[in-house]
Formats: structure tokens, C-alpha cells, sequence
């Protein structure tokens, strides 16, 4: 009797198809998972950006300059929520394809009724702000919020 000094083709091509389908089970899921950091990851920039956006109106609205003046008066497209400047610089790590909008929701008074401006308070104590980014088919992150400093 001859000793087989080998593999027989069998062998090796049932071997090879086990390979072949462990390596698409673990390729898929690492994908998956690349997938999901990805998702993750815009997710967080969309969070960090709506936060620094709420962060820039806080501080513009609340801050005075050397003379004593609202930085809101001074710098009025730095708190206007139509304009675009405010995000550019906030948000640069998104992808291009996200939109990030503002949206004034209106301006209180401290006992949460709308203002009107009069000589003795110019200025409202509160505006509602609405931050969203979103990527045209849903909304990633979506902040409301009320800046100002309320009168105490």
C-alpha cells in the first residue's frame, strides 16, 4: 500500500471554501461596525455643533464690551439666527452634505410672555433659539433653548 505524502484536491478546496466563509462572515462584520462608528461619529459632530452654536449666542448675548455695550448690538450677524457666519466657523468637521439652521423663536420677557420692546427694556431679557443640523433626510441633532439673561 502507498502512504499519501499529501492533500488530495478535496481536501484543499473544502479547506478553502471553510476560509472563504469565515472571511465574509468577520469582513461583514467589520463593515457593520465601521458603519455604525461612522453614523456615531456624525452623530457627535452634529451634537458638538449645535452646542457651540447655542454657546455663541449665550455668550454674545450676555457679554457687554469695554464700554458697557451688549455685544449683540455690537456685533449683530454674530446673534441674528438668519445669518450664516454664526455656523461656518462652528461647524466645520461636518460633511458638506449636512445643513445646519437657525431659527428665532421669539423673544420673552423672565415670566415667559412675548416682548415688546419699550424705552425702559430695548432689549429682550430671553429669545428662543432653535439649532438643527440635518443631512436632507433627517435630523441628526435639534436644540430649543431660550438665551438672554433674564431679569431678575
Amino acid at each position: 500500500m502507498r502512504q499519501a505524502k499529501g492533500l488530495t484536491l478535496i481536501e484543499v478546496l473544502v479547506a478553502v471554501g471553510i476560509i472563504a466563509i469565515l472571511a465574509a462572515v468577520i469582513f461583514s462584520g467589520v463593515m457593520s461596525s465601521l458603519q455604525a462608528n461612522r453614523v456615531s461619529r456624525y452623530k457627535t459632530q452634529a451634537d458638538q455643533c449645535t452646542q457651540s452654536v447655542v454657546e455663541r449666542y449665550r455668550v454674545f448675548w450676555n457679554s457687554t464690551d469695554s464700554l458697557g455695550k451688549p455685544l449683540y448690538n455690537k456685533y449683530p450677524s454674530k446673534v441674528d439666527p438668519t445669518s450664516r457666519p454664526i455656523t461656518n466657523d462652528l461647524c466645520l468637521n461636518l460633511p458638506s452634505s449636512y445643513t445646519v439652521t437657525t431659527n428665532d423663536q421669539g423673544q420673552y420677557n423672565q415670566d415667559g410672555s412675548v416682548f415688546t420692546p419699550s424705552i425702559a427694556v430695548p432689549v429682550p431679557p430671553l429669545r428662543g433659539l432653535e439649532v438643527l443640523v440635518s443631512d436632507g433626510t433627517k435630523t441628526l441633532s435639534d436644540i430649543k433653548t431660550q438665551v438672554g439673561q433674564p431679569v431678575q
